[in-house]
């Protein structure tokens, strides 16, 4: 898609990578399309994060239909250097030079290992300030690697702390006084101190400041591992606010070790205030917005205002933003901050411009800035020659002449001409060999893929999943047809013998084009009955509808971002089809509990909008 239509953004976090597709519109930016997937921050497993991470940018790819965009990407603030530097008042026409001057020595690396970008920011002296922002080059090379893998093209590099700047300033223009913009990350915690158009950017990383580090805190303190400890505080960590009653013994002692833990977080940000007055010539904040993955935590907000006596409020980059139908972003704004921050400088809109340039980067730009050269050179041989054609009427000996000149300069041209063209068919086989492997790396994910789709709309504390089986050559609305691909009770067979009943697998041409989910309901403290399972059809029936929506009213001819279909052939037309009635999806459902027990069944089909061939399984082209 052309960027003036779209803009594909990617921020790679420590504990979350996401990606998000914006529109520019007359008023402002939309969003389209949103997802993210979550790795785990833990420490000892630094080793494979790489891989993680390539796998989550190419499942991400394939879910917004990227196709070959050339997206914005965000590294977070811990993978960056930032310095603030003043320099005398001279011309603009000089900065340059001597920022370039300033970066050596600044930066704790040889600027030819790395990348690094400036940019002017408001000072309220005669002095000049800059900010430099530099990465090493084996960090954006994995990066750049990641998105080529996914069949991306990286178009620019930014870092998150200056992303979230951009986001804010665009999002609330009449916000002058002094605010601090506090980004609570896996690895780091940013301070983006922001008064009008002045910036200062801190990072934190102490113990009990980050959200890795609370986590390790959390395992060490209950003998527990980084995956439960992450569980535990997601799912019912908070910060007590003093008194725990009411609370059960072990979300109580949760709460009083999260609290003293965190206790360090205010000290450091009171401290990087004053730093940020006297030697900034700051103001001090009047409030704090809370952004990242690590405001989620329960009761932070009112904690950081109980102790730095400043309101306290979540940080929403999507003020300005309109959401598409079916983008579900609600209790997560803040967490898009640097997805928004890189749609603004994609628009055009941003305040802040830092441009981390990864080689492959480069060396694309230097053959783009090069190219209309080459075809200016190109368009003076052939107006050279439509010269030399006219001469020759005229002077038959000087066009001799002219034709031994411009042989000897074609022999010239032979070499750099070869070498171009081996470039150029390098450069298909790159791209033969780049969609083969997008394609695989698509392939593999289906299934995941399909249960992330199905994880949002079985979202219910009454409501379990208890298995999820492939039908072979199921026909839409008549429950007793298809067959299972699977044998039953497969987790128990011997090893080495097939899981895959192939007695049901039909003969060439079938297909699985249904699942079968079967689970349990209980009735729960608020009420909730069998009518939670109506409630999750009905949330199925909606994400299916907004997604075939949405593909209708695209100006591109896209396929609707759903795995399933609600829909059964008409009998009385061949070519039409008819919505499928509840009863004919949700086949089963008992409507009271038994006696003596806790949960009662529920049995739903859904078709799925591409059947996989059952042939394709079979040769292991669909894991």
């Amino acid at each position: 898609m052309a960027e003036s239509q779209s803009i594909i953004a990617l921020n790679i976090g420590s504990q979350r990578v996401a990606m998000a597709s914006f529109s520019p519109t007359k008023g402002g930016l939309a969003l389209k399309k949103y997802q993210a997937v979550d790795i785990l921050a833990d420490p000892a497993g630094e080793g494979t994060r790489n891989a993680e991470v390539r796998a989550a940018v190419a499942q991400l790819a394939k879910s917004l239909k990227a196709g070959k965009s050339k997206i914005r990407a965000a590294v977070p603030g811990h993978s960056v250097i930032t310095k603030f530097v003043k320099l005398p008042p001279i011309d603009s026409d000089d900065l340059g030079e001597l920022v370039s001057m300033e970066a050596q020595q600044q930066i704790p690396f040889p600027l030819s290992e790395g990348a690094w970008d400036w940019a002017a920011i408001d000072s309220p002296g005669i002095e000049k300030e800059v900010l430099l922002v530099a990465i090493r080059q084996e960090l954006l090379d994995d990066i750049s690697e990641s998105v080529a893998g996914a069949g991306l093209g990286l178009k620019e590099v930014d870092s998150s702390p200056t992303a979230l700047y951009n986001a804010f300033r665009y999002n609330y223009p009449d916000v002058n006084e002094p605010v601090l913009l506090l980004d609570i990350g896996a690895k780091s915690t940013e301070l983006i101190y922001i008064e009008g158009k002045k910036l200062f950017i801190q990072s934190v990383n102490a113990p009990g400041t980050t959200g890795a580090s609370l986590t390790t805190a959390i395992g060490k303190e209950f003998g527990v591992g980084f995956e439960e400890a992450e569980a535990h505080k997601v799912g019912g960590g908070m910060v007590s606010l003093g008194s725990t009653e009411g609370m059960d013994e072990g979300a109580a002692a949760l709460a009083s070790f999260i609290r003293n833990s965190i206790n360090r977080l205010p000290g450091e940000i009171s401290r990087r205030t004053n730093f940020y007055r006297s030697n900034q010539g700051g103001g001090a904040p009047t409030k704090i917005y809370l952004a990242g993955g690590g405001a989620n935590l329960g009761y932070l907000g009112e904690f950081l205002q109980e102790k730095l006596s400043l309101p306290v409020e979540a940080f929403n980059p999507c003020r300005r933003v309109s959401a598409a139908g079916g983008v579900e972003i609600a209790g997560q704004e803040h967490t898009l901050g640097e997805l928004v921050g890189l749609a603004v400088e994609g628009a055009g809109k941003a305040e802040l411009h830092i441009d981390l340039v990864p080689t492959l980067v480069e060396a694309e730009r230097e053959n783009a800035r090069r190219r209309p050269w080459l075809i200016g050179a190109a368009a003076a041989a052939i107006a050279g020659c439509a010269a030399f054609a006219g001469l020759k009427a005229a002077a038959a000996s000087a066009a001799q002449e002219k034709v031994v000149a411009m042989e000897e300069r074609r022999e010239e041209l032979a070499s750099p001409a070869a070498t171009l063209n081996k470039w150029n068919e390098n450069l298909e086989i790159l791209e033969i060999v780049g969609s083969d492997y997008a394609a695989a790396q698509a392939s593999r994910t289906v299934w995941q893929d399909m249960l992330n789709e199905l994880a949002g709309y079985f979202a219910s504390d009454t409501i379990w999943l208890t298995s999820m089986s492939p039908l072979v050559d199921y026909e839409p609305g008549e429950a007793s047809s298809g067959d299972p691909y699977f044998k039953g009770g497969f987790d128990r067979l011997a090893y080495g013998e097939s899981f895959v009943d192939t007695k049901n697998i039909g003969g060439e041409g079938s297909s699985i084009n249904a699942i079968k989910l079967e689970g349990l309901w209980i009735s729960g403290s608020d009420g909730k009955d069998h009518r939670a399972v109506a409630e999750v059809l009905g949330r199925i029936k909606d994400g299916v509808a907004a997604a075939n929506k949405e593909a209708n009213e695209s100006e591109e001819e896209t396929e609707p971002e759903t795995y399933f279909t609600l829909v059964k052939p008409d009998p009385e037309n061949s070519r039409s089809t008819l919505p499928m009635a509840d009863a004919e999806i949700l086949v089963n459902n008992n409507t009271t509990l038994a006696e003596d027990t806790y949960g009662a069944q529920f049995t739903m089909i859904l078709p799925l909008r591409e059947p996989i061939s059952v042939d394709e399984l079979s040769k292991g082209k669909t894991n």
